[in-house]
């Protein structure tokens, strides 16, 4: 046996049963943005039509409609007008169903990649990014497709620049969850450097930053979109929301170099207040709504575990 995949499986039976305390993490982030948006009951309304023409499968559309991807949307834009947050909406309907999809594309990792590649190619085409005259790539399922409409409503909130970013980092996503799966397929146990390599990829983060900026119109010059400041801010959030299940001092001590990195950037930008503001809430919402919602969706399960005292014992 590979003493990778036996160490793993050691690893496995003796983390079963065990208990893992996660401390009550609302005190910490009390200061950043965090709401629900009041149209969200017709953004679900929306999504429910949506998940019905994507998922013919009865029970796995309940359980799909069960999590309330609209909250989630509702809780990254709780101050968006409805058009947006439909968009949005969407958005992350094609984000969750896509990421679940990619262990049923086929047998094994080749079809994963094939599933992989010709979602790159369509996403690209869909942003208007795709070679002039080419032919559109194929979708290879209804989910795929459903980025079409995704894509044409990013497109008419932002130009060609904001819409470069955004497949650049949809794309190291989708690479990242192709790494995942061929580790999953190994069985083999990642090292920590190994692990971090892909997982800060998986999270999506970078492409949920790039749309909550052109959603909440925060449209930024090239020297502040490539600065370090704002790649530090990005960087916290990331790490924000892979630490959530991790030591309170550690999240504390991300969320005060996000802060001290806003610091910097309102003295090094010239940014008026207004628009340091958008950008700095844009950002908090990633991590406030990712928190909020998988503590309330059925998707985690992890709501029975809740304490008196507002933390979780979770069972592994």
């Amino acid at each position: 046996m590979d003493p990778n995949n036996e160490n793993a499986g050691i690893l496995a039976g003796t983390l079963s049963g065990q208990k893992l305390h996660i401390p009550d993490l609302h005190p910490t982030f009390a200061a950043w943005k965090q709401s629900v948006n009041p149209l969200h009951a017709q953004a679900r309304q929306a999504a429910d039509i949506r998940l019905a023409g994507l998922i013919e499968d009865e029970k796995a559309l309940a359980k799909t409609r069960a999590v309330d991807i609209a909250l989630f949307a509702s809780m990254l834009a709780p101050d968006v007008g409805y058009a947006e947050l439909e968009t949005l909406t969407f958005y992350y309907i094609w984000l969750f169903l896509w990421d679940d999809a990619i262990d049923g594309a086929g047998e094994g990792e080749v079809a994963a990649e094939e599933y992989c590649r010709q979602s790159i190619a369509f996403v690209e085409h869909s942003l208007g990014l795709g070679e002039p005259g080419a032919p559109v790539p194929v979708a290879l399922t209804k989910v795929c497709e459903s980025f079409a409409e995704v894509g044409k409503r990013v497109g008419g909130y932002c130009g060609l620049e904001e819409r470069e970013r955004f497949l650049e980092s949809l794309r190291k996503y989708m690479q990242a969850c192709m790494t995942e799966y061929r580790w999953r397929l190994s069985r083999k146990l990642p090292s920590v450097e190994e692990f971090y390599s892909w997982r800060l990829g998986t999270s999506s983060v970078d492409a949920m930053l790039d749309l909550s900026r052109v959603i909440h119109r925060v449209k930024l010059p090239r020297g502040i979109l490539e600065s370090k400041e704002l790649a530090a801010m990005g960087f916290c959030v990331n790490k924000l929301l892979i630490l959530k299940m991790s030591l309170t001092k550690d999240i504390q001590e991300c969320v005060r170099d996000f802060e001290s990195n806003v610091v910097i950037l309102r003295r090094n930008s010239g940014m008026d207040e207004e628009q340091l503001k958008r950008l700095v809430q844009a950002y908090q919402v990633v991590d406030t709504a990712t928190l909020n919602f998988s503590i309330q969706s059925p998707r985690y399960g992890i709501l029975k575990d809740r304490q008196t005292d507002g933390s979780f014992v979770v069972t592994l």
